[in-house]
Protein backbone atom coordinates (compact mmCIF):
# COMPACT_ATOMS: atom_id res chain seq x y z
CA UNK A 1 0.00 0.00 0.00
CA UNK A 2 3.01 2.67 0.93
CA UNK A 3 4.31 1.98 -2.46
CA UNK A 4 1.41 2.39 -4.38
CA UNK A 5 -0.67 5.24 -2.35
CA UNK A 6 -1.21 8.69 -4.00
CA UNK A 7 -2.75 9.32 -0.92
CA UNK A 8 -0.99 10.95 2.19
CA UNK A 9 -0.52 7.98 5.10
CA UNK A 10 0.34 7.93 8.89
CA UNK A 11 3.30 6.14 9.58
CA UNK A 12 3.74 3.23 11.84
CA UNK A 13 5.68 4.34 15.30
CA UNK A 14 8.30 1.74 14.84
CA UNK A 15 8.78 3.30 11.02
CA UNK A 16 12.14 3.82 9.94
CA UNK A 17 13.44 7.41 9.92
CA UNK A 18 12.86 8.18 6.43
CA UNK A 19 9.41 6.38 6.28
CA UNK A 20 8.54 9.51 9.14
CA UNK A 21 9.91 11.89 6.76
CA UNK A 22 8.33 10.57 3.85
CA UNK A 23 5.21 10.82 5.33
CA UNK A 24 5.41 14.12 6.92
CA UNK A 25 6.26 15.67 3.47
CA UNK A 26 3.78 13.54 1.93
CA UNK A 27 0.70 15.27 4.42
CA UNK A 28 1.97 18.29 3.95
CA UNK A 29 1.98 18.50 0.28
CA UNK A 30 -1.53 16.13 0.31
CA UNK A 31 0.28 13.30 -2.30
CA UNK A 32 1.58 9.85 -1.75
CA UNK A 33 4.46 9.08 0.25
CA UNK A 34 6.63 7.76 -2.37
CA UNK A 35 6.16 11.81 -4.14
CA UNK A 36 9.08 12.15 -1.77
CA UNK A 37 11.11 9.51 -1.74
CA UNK A 38 13.99 11.13 -3.66
CA UNK A 39 14.25 14.08 -2.07
CA UNK A 40 14.27 11.79 1.04
CA UNK A 41 17.09 9.88 0.21
CA UNK A 42 19.09 12.68 -1.11
CA UNK A 43 18.57 14.42 2.44
CA UNK A 44 19.71 12.01 4.55
CA UNK A 45 22.90 11.60 2.18
CA UNK A 46 23.41 14.90 2.94
CA UNK A 47 23.37 14.29 6.39
CA UNK A 48 26.05 11.66 6.38
CA UNK A 49 28.19 13.96 4.35
CA UNK A 50 27.94 16.63 6.96
CA UNK A 51 28.54 14.39 9.90
CA UNK A 52 31.62 12.87 7.68
CA UNK A 53 32.89 16.53 7.84
CA UNK A 54 32.42 17.71 4.17
CA UNK A 55 31.90 21.75 4.01
CA UNK A 56 29.83 21.79 0.98
CA UNK A 57 28.18 19.46 -1.40
CA UNK A 58 25.33 18.06 -3.44
CA UNK A 59 23.21 14.95 -3.90
CA UNK A 60 21.41 14.93 -7.54
CA UNK A 61 19.22 12.07 -8.36
CA UNK A 62 16.79 12.60 -11.48
CA UNK A 63 16.07 16.15 -11.22
CA UNK A 64 15.86 16.02 -6.92
CA UNK A 65 18.87 18.06 -5.79
CA UNK A 66 19.72 18.41 -2.08
CA UNK A 67 22.36 21.19 -1.80
CA UNK A 68 24.32 22.15 1.66
CA UNK A 69 27.07 24.22 2.38
CA UNK A 70 28.34 28.10 1.73
CA UNK A 71 29.23 27.48 -2.13
CA UNK A 72 27.31 28.97 -4.87
CA UNK A 73 25.52 26.58 -7.35
CA UNK A 74 24.12 26.73 -10.65
CA UNK A 75 20.89 24.59 -10.80
CA UNK A 76 19.78 24.38 -14.59
CA UNK A 77 15.88 22.95 -15.39
CA UNK A 78 16.34 20.92 -17.98
CA UNK A 79 12.88 20.81 -20.34
CA UNK A 80 11.82 18.34 -23.12
CA UNK A 81 9.49 20.69 -24.88
CA UNK A 82 10.56 24.23 -23.80
CA UNK A 83 12.40 26.88 -25.77
CA UNK A 84 13.92 27.61 -22.17
CA UNK A 85 16.07 24.52 -22.06
CA UNK A 86 19.98 24.57 -21.71
CA UNK A 87 19.43 28.33 -21.55
CA UNK A 88 19.05 29.63 -17.61
CA UNK A 89 20.23 28.78 -14.96
CA UNK A 90 19.02 29.35 -10.73
CA UNK A 91 21.75 30.85 -8.27
CA UNK A 92 21.69 28.95 -5.30
CA UNK A 93 23.95 29.75 -1.94
CA UNK A 94 22.18 27.28 0.89
CA UNK A 95 24.18 28.52 3.84
CA UNK A 96 23.05 32.35 2.42
CA UNK A 97 19.42 31.19 1.83
CA UNK A 98 19.04 28.79 5.18
CA UNK A 99 22.18 29.14 7.44
CA UNK A 100 23.16 25.45 8.40
CA UNK A 101 19.75 23.49 7.12
CA UNK A 102 20.15 21.54 3.27
CA UNK A 103 18.51 23.43 0.64
CA UNK A 104 16.20 20.61 -1.72
CA UNK A 105 15.51 22.01 -5.11
CA UNK A 106 12.73 19.48 -6.41
CA UNK A 107 11.51 19.09 -10.16
CA UNK A 108 8.41 17.37 -11.41
CA UNK A 109 7.99 16.68 -14.80
CA UNK A 110 5.03 15.47 -17.17
CA UNK A 111 7.28 14.95 -19.77
CA UNK A 112 10.49 13.47 -18.69
CA UNK A 113 11.03 11.29 -16.66
CA UNK A 114 9.32 7.82 -14.78
CA UNK A 115 7.10 9.22 -12.21
CA UNK A 116 3.78 9.85 -12.04
CA UNK A 117 2.41 13.32 -12.76
CA UNK A 118 -1.09 14.22 -13.58
CA UNK A 119 -0.27 17.51 -14.82
CA UNK A 120 1.06 19.43 -18.31
CA UNK A 121 4.32 20.79 -16.64
CA UNK A 122 8.04 20.46 -18.54
CA UNK A 123 8.66 21.24 -15.21
CA UNK A 124 7.41 22.13 -11.75
CA UNK A 125 10.18 23.04 -9.87
CA UNK A 126 10.41 23.83 -5.68
CA UNK A 127 12.88 25.36 -3.42
CA UNK A 128 12.16 23.99 0.18
CA UNK A 129 14.50 23.92 3.26
CA UNK A 130 14.13 20.35 3.19
CA UNK A 131 14.27 18.48 -0.04
CA UNK A 132 11.69 15.89 1.18
CA UNK A 133 9.53 18.46 0.96
CA UNK A 134 10.27 20.04 -2.27
CA UNK A 135 10.00 16.67 -3.85
CA UNK A 136 6.87 16.37 -2.35
CA UNK A 137 5.71 20.15 -3.67
CA UNK A 138 6.55 19.90 -6.86
CA UNK A 139 4.45 16.65 -7.37
CA UNK A 140 1.46 18.12 -5.12
CA UNK A 141 1.66 21.22 -7.41
CA UNK A 142 2.99 19.92 -10.68
CA UNK A 143 -0.25 17.61 -10.73
CA UNK A 144 -2.50 21.17 -11.03
CA UNK A 145 -0.32 22.27 -14.14
CA UNK A 146 -2.23 22.79 -16.96
CA UNK A 147 -1.25 24.24 -20.10
CA UNK A 148 -2.70 27.57 -19.31
CA UNK A 149 -1.30 31.15 -18.54
CA UNK A 150 -3.96 31.30 -16.17
CA UNK A 151 -2.99 28.31 -14.57
CA UNK A 152 0.26 29.22 -13.81
CA UNK A 153 -0.29 32.02 -11.90
CA UNK A 154 -3.02 30.14 -9.64
CA UNK A 155 -1.26 27.59 -8.78
CA UNK A 156 2.01 29.59 -7.88
CA UNK A 157 -0.30 31.37 -5.48
CA UNK A 158 -1.71 28.19 -4.35
CA UNK A 159 2.05 27.24 -3.38
CA UNK A 160 2.88 30.92 -1.99
CA UNK A 161 0.66 29.95 0.89
CA UNK A 162 2.56 27.27 1.89
CA UNK A 163 5.55 28.54 4.59
CA UNK A 164 7.66 25.87 3.47
CA UNK A 165 7.95 26.53 -0.07
CA UNK A 166 10.81 28.89 -0.94
CA UNK A 167 10.50 29.21 -4.30
CA UNK A 168 8.55 28.04 -7.29
CA UNK A 169 9.75 27.49 -11.20
CA UNK A 170 6.82 26.33 -13.10
CA UNK A 171 7.64 25.74 -17.37
CA UNK A 172 5.02 24.62 -19.70
CA UNK A 173 6.30 24.56 -23.47
CA UNK A 174 7.11 28.80 -23.65
CA UNK A 175 5.33 29.89 -20.74
CA UNK A 176 7.25 30.27 -17.53
CA UNK A 177 5.92 31.37 -14.25
CA UNK A 178 8.55 32.39 -11.18
CA UNK A 179 7.98 33.15 -7.52
CA UNK A 180 10.90 33.89 -5.30
CA UNK A 181 13.29 32.21 -8.11
CA UNK A 182 15.81 34.71 -9.64
CA UNK A 183 17.09 33.29 -13.70
CA UNK A 184 20.34 34.02 -15.53
CA UNK A 185 21.38 32.99 -18.71
CA UNK A 186 24.34 30.96 -19.35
Amino acid sequence: MFKYSLEPLKPDNDSPEIIKNMCYASNLANVGPMASVAGAIAEILCEKCIGLGFDAGFIENGGDIALFGDRNFKIQIYTKNSPFSDKFFIPLNPAKLFQDKILGICTSSSSIGPSVSFGDSDATTIIANSPAIADAFATSLGNLVKNDEKCLEDVIEFGKKFNVVKGICIIVKDKIGMWNVRLEKF
